[in-house]
């Protein structure tokens, strides 16, 4: 039977600027700084070939804090930068229900709870604008670092202990009142862990200064690498995929300051938590 879960998404796009993944690049001298918060509701259960649950034997806590900013280096070419700083842990024994299929289980071995405060997987990244008649194309190119390695005792990890080189692309329009991208790139990592396929649609509506944001955002694993007992909490494992939906808003109080909120979910997904995922940040432009 087909099921609909929410599911929590540490992905690129629940912290990011509004535009980061769109093919507008800033004028030269121009920038965007924001610092957000981001957290998925503690929960057991994760999405499994695709409509599918799976349950981990702890309840997973899952936040991250975010300082972004974006330069334009010259009206074609931007930089950017992000900081990920994630606190996850996990709790209590969670129920799991009696009648599910073997693989669907937990690792007989319960781990102890713990948390860990540690960097996520930060990132610096150049975007380049190719086209600009009507119809805005440009290019980039994201280099992910490493996060702190996992804790050996709780299998806890604050993102994937790897490098990343993540090139893509986006093409774009924009009205007086709206504004819609597409975006696709391949994300290429070091050591066992799965390269991936990305890719996001969006659509902004303004609204008395404010644009109302929907969201489409999809990843895929390029290979199959095995994830070992799921790692007991189910985090930055291997083989992770889903097909995520989002509602953003992008609220300025003034020329300067603002807001940025967000809630995703998805239908479909693997090896990621089926909870749904909550941000806001402070944004300041220049």
């Amino acid at each position: 039977m087909y099921k609909l879960f929410f599911a929590g998404l540490a992905m690129w796009a629940s912290m990011a600027n509004v535009f980061a993944q769109s093919p507008w690049t800033k004028e030269k001298g121009k920038g965007y700084a924001q610092v957000g918060y981001n957290t998925i509701l503690p929960t057991n259960i994760f999405f499994s070939n695709n409509t599918e649950q799976k349950y981990t034997n702890r309840l997973v806590y899952d936040n991250n804090i975010q300082a972004f900013g974006e330069y334009g280096i010259t009206d074609k070419l931007t930089v950017i930068a992000a900081v990920n700083a994630k606190y996850v842990a996990t709790g209590d024994i969670a129920d799991i229900p009696n009648d599910i299929l073997a693989e669907q289980r937990p690792p007989a071995l319960v781990l102890p709870a713990g948390q860990k405060f540690g960097l996520g997987n930060s990132y610096i990244s150049a975007k380049y604008r190719l086209y600009n008649k009507g119809w805005v194309v440009s290019a980039q190119g994201d280099v992910m670092l490493p996060s702190a390695k996992p804790d050996t005792v709780t299998a806890l990890a604050t993102g994937f202990d790897a490098w990343g080189f993540a090139p893509s692309m986006s093409v774009g329009n924009a009205g007086d009142k709206w504004y819609a991208f597409a975006n696709a790139g391949v994300n290429f990592r070091t050591g066992a862990f799965s390269h991936e396929w990305a890719a996001t649609a969006e659509y902004g509506y303004k609204i008395k200064g404010a644009y109302l944001i929907a969201n489409l955002h999809a990843r895929y694993s390029l290979n199959n690498q095995p994830s070992p007992d799921f790692l007991h909490t189910g985090l930055n494992v291997n083989q992770q995929n889903y097909l995520a939906f989002g509602l953003k808003a992008f609220i300025p109080f003034t020329e300067n300051w603002g807001i940025n909120l967000s809630a995703f979910g998805a239908a479909l997904g693997n090896n990621v938590q089926a909870a749904p995922s909550f941000g806001a940040s402070v944004f300041y432009k220049w």
